[in-house]
């Protein structure tokens, strides 16, 4: 029996802790799995489910501290002692240099991280721009294997990281279980094909009754950048609608501008949706307007869901537009934003394409079952 810990930050679900907990739920059970994170939370329960043994460091923290990062590097080095992982597997900037470096030094066998998109390539503050680059250059050290889930990410590993020559990466695309986000797509679209038809025939008659439905899914932070989402979508058609699932530091001044814009009754939060598959296929349009990601899990999501994207062009949107389907806008481009939601707005047979041509490539590159196989292979054979 070959035992791994995954190390995350939070005990909550948002894209990395997706990620991670699809490969739990999938590995095969040669693999004794422990978790840790930073609190109980939807992440500790679901893990649970799956037979994964969860401890709590509630000293870890998202920002820096020298005094709770030196507390929480403390702990993850005795519990690794303690319990003789074989392979530790960390995720995101913070736990992922904290994980590994210690790790290295309570003798781990392997150590794998996942990165969920780089930090310091963005960051705007020079002195937090070059901390972070620090921490991750110190731990690609002790790294053995360094998992990108694109190109620009693995551009960058290539160029500034890699200074180990035993630590080995790999690109990796990210994936879900496609069947569980499509089971009630078909039958929506069957009962709406005489609605569709309306539409096409009288437009400005059928626009006055039928909302236009667009989700956003993801934590309410700067890296999601759900302000732009609301600056968008604030003069355009009255019935168009928006749902944003998630939460997060941002949420009150996300209230405050659509209090300013008297958007509530156009814009709704439905907090975090575990099942969030069980919503999607109802929406007319995913956006997804970050600054920054890794491989966004959300925009998967999405497409499996036979949903059309619509998304930021940073490079891991538009490597994964690329390999799919679905239109980008320019980064933090209001207007460019509003433009795109308009073209969408009005041309159905246009989503309907982009989102069959992303759920046909999802089926054949993002599958689930595929990215854990050669998981399974990096832990056991690299």
């Amino acid at each position: 029996m070959v035992k791994i810990l995954h190390v995350h930050l939070s005990g909550d679900i948002s894209g990395a802790q997706r990620v991670s907990l699809d490969e739990m739920q999938t590995l095969s059970q040669e693999f004794q799995q422990s978790m840790v994170c930073s609190k109980e939370g939807r992440l500790t329960e679901q893990a649970r489910r799956f037979g994964v043994r969860t401890h709590i460091i509630s000293s870890l923290t998202r920002e820096i501290s020298i005094l709770k990062d030196f507390v929480s590097f403390f702990q993850l080095y005795k519990l690794i002692k303690k319990e003789k992982f074989d392979i530790v597997h960390t995720h995101s900037s913070k736990t992922g240099f904290l994980g590994r470096v210690a790790a290295k030094l309570a003798g781990a066998k392997k150590i794998v991280h996942t990165v969920h998109g780089f930090a310091f390539p963005s960051t705007q503050n020079k002195i937090i721009k070059s901390i972070y680059f620090l921490m991750e250059l110190i731990a690609s050290y002790c790294s053995s294997i360094i998992i990108v889930m694109n190109e620009s990410d693995e551009k960058i590993a290539r160029e500034f990281l890699l200074k180990n020559k035993k630590t080995k990466l790999f690109l990796i695309n990210n994936a879900i279980d496609v069947d569980k986000y499509n089971k009630d797509k078909d039958k929506d679209k069957d009962k709406d094909k005489d609605k569709d038809k309306d539409k096409d025939k009288d437009k400005d008659k059928d626009k006055d009754k039928v909302f236009f439905r667009i989700v956003m899914v993801g934590r309410l932070c700067e890296q999601k950048n759900p302000l732009l989402l609301i600056e968008a979508v604030k003069d355009l058609e009255s019935n168009i609608q928006v749902d944003i699932i998630g939460d997060g530091p941002l949420k009150v001044k996300l209230l405050e501008k659509i209090n300013q814009y008297n958007l509530a009754d156009k814009v709704n939060f439905l907090g975090w949706i575990d099942a969030v598959e069980e919503y999607l296929y109802q929406y007319d349009l995913f956006v997804l307007p970050s600054r920054w990601e890794g491989m966004p899990l959300a925009m998967l999501e999405a497409m499996a869901a036979k949903v059309p994207v619509l998304s930021s062009d940073i490079e891991a949107n538009k490597y994964l537009i690329e390999k799919t389907a679905g239109v980008l806008f320019e980064d933090n481009n209001c207007e460019d934003l509003k433009h795109k939601i308009k073209d969408l707005y009005s041309n159905v047979q246009y989503r309907d394409n982009i989102a069959s041509k992303a759920y046909q490539s999802l089926i054949k590159d993002f599958n689930l079952v595929k990215r854990t196989k050669i998981l399974e292979s990096l832990y056991l054979n690299n």
